[in-house]
Formats: structure tokens, sequence, C-alpha cells
């Protein structure tokens, strides 16, 4: 499986630095159909590809991969001159600041409402925002807490205003028609008897 990729991603180099061999390849399938090909993509040899006309566009992959590979190469040198050299052991791993507040846990970290925050902003006349902030001090001190509650809920008025009505007539009808279903078997023969004489009568 692993080969078969390597493969694949072999033939993609190819076709992408050598254009010009796969249209030269390629080109022999239209000439023998249509007595015409893409002759003129490789007017200037395999290594220049003429997409429209010389006069119009031509580029070689192939030269583009040599100047990227030898730009590469050229920042790889001038890193490796400019960057400074460090002495061994300076410097060392130690664990991160926790901001004098103990270990870090889960419920510290930064939840998704900071990152929505602008987008409520904006769209707040659409929506019934409500919070709750609740604080409990420890030992009557308003400055040291010892739990805190925040929640915060939204309502949006298009569910209030559209849905939840249409939500509250089906309900309506489902219940409604809930009711001829009484379990006797007199009221089900009427309803199939009834139902034939109305068929009959549109179909007459």
């Amino acid at each position: 499986m692993v080969s078969a990729q390597f493969i694949l991603i072999a033939l993609c180099v190819v076709v992408g630095l050598l254009p010009t061999m796969v249209v030269r390849l390629l080109n022999k399938i239209p000439e023998q159909l249509f007595g015409q090909g893409l002759s003129h993509a490789m007017q200037h040899g395999w290594l220049w590809l003429t997409p429209v006309s010389s006069k119009t566009a031509e580029y070689s992959a192939l030269l583009v991969a040599v100047g990227l590979l030898v730009s590469l190469f050229g920042w790889f040198i001038v890193r490796m001159i400019m960057k400074p050299k460090r002495k061994a052991g300076h410097l060392g791993r130690v664990a991160a600041w926790d901001c004098g507040f103990g270990p870090l846990s889960s419920r510290m970290q930064y939840t998704g409402g900071s990152f929505s925050m602008p987008v409520r902003r904006i769209f707040a006349p659409l929506w019934k925002l409500s919070t709750e902030q609740k604080l409990q001090a420890r030992n009557g001190l308003p400055l040291h807490a010892h739990t805190q509650i925040y929640r915060e809920q939204s309502d949006d008025l298009s569910w209030r205003i559209i849905y939840n009505p249409i939500i509250a007539w089906i309900n309506f009808v489902t219940r409604n028609i809930g009711r001829i279903q009484t379990g006797h078997l007199r009221h089900y023969l009427a309803y199939s008897f009834f139902t034939l004489i109305v068929l009959l009568w549109l179909i007459s």
C-alpha cells in the first residue's frame, strides 16, 4: 500500500517537472483519432512548455523547480550562518508558570464563548441573552471566592416567533387526529365505507 502511494507521487513529480514528455506521449491519441494534436506545446523542445503559443507564454517547470531548490538551499545556508550559537546546557526545561494559582485544570482554560462574543453582540437584537453569575465568598470575605458559577443562555427570537407556533399547530392537529383511533371495529368499518363512497363520487 505504501509503495503504491510512492508510485503515484513519483508520477505526479514527473508530470509536473517534465510536462512536455507527457504531452508527447498523450499527443499520439488525438493525432490518431482527429488527425491533429498539441504539437505546438513542444515546438521549443522538451524543456519548454508552450500552452497556447510562443508569443503568449511559455515556461519550463524543471527550471522553476531548480530555482526553488537553489533558493531554499541558499536560505538554509544563510540561516545556519546567522543562527546564534548556543552553549550546551544553557537552556533548561522547567514547568510553565501558573500565575501562582497552583495546578492548572481544564476548567481554567478559555471556552468557545470568548470567540463567539463578537457574533453575539452583532446579533443581540435577534437573541434574548441572559446571564447568571453567583459568587460564594470564603469566610465572609468578598475577595476570597470559594465557588463561582456563571451561566449564559440565549433564546432565538426567530425560533419563538416562527417555529414554536408551527410546532404548536402540528401538535394540536396530531392530538385531534388521534381521537379517531377509538379502538372500535365498527368505527374503522365506517371510515372505510365513507372513504369508498367519496372515492366513487370523485371518480364518477
